[in-house]
């Protein structure tokens, strides 16, 4: 029973580091002030494969020159 008592003390403490750290154990939870947002889609598209990642390849184009002028901070 003594060995029961120490496991359950032992995960009571790594739940309350866990809660400081970011509410993830090892303190791999975001930032203090910051929030973790989860973004699900579909991607309709009535063109081709090649013409929809054509698409991309120019948009990802823009927006790493926008990044690189300074009118992106992150992407």
């Amino acid at each position: 029973m003594a060995a029961r008592a120490r496991g359950a003390g032992a995960g009571a403490r790594g739940a309350g580091r866990a809660a400081r750290a970011g509410g993830r154990p090892g303190g791999r939870g975001p930032a203090p002030g910051r929030a973790l947002h989860l973004c699900d889609f579909q991607v309709e598209y009535d063109g081709t494969q090649q013409e929809l990642f054509g698409t991309w390849a120019r948009e990802a184009e823009a927006a790493l020159g926008a990044k690189g002028a300074g009118a992106v901070r992150a992407l």
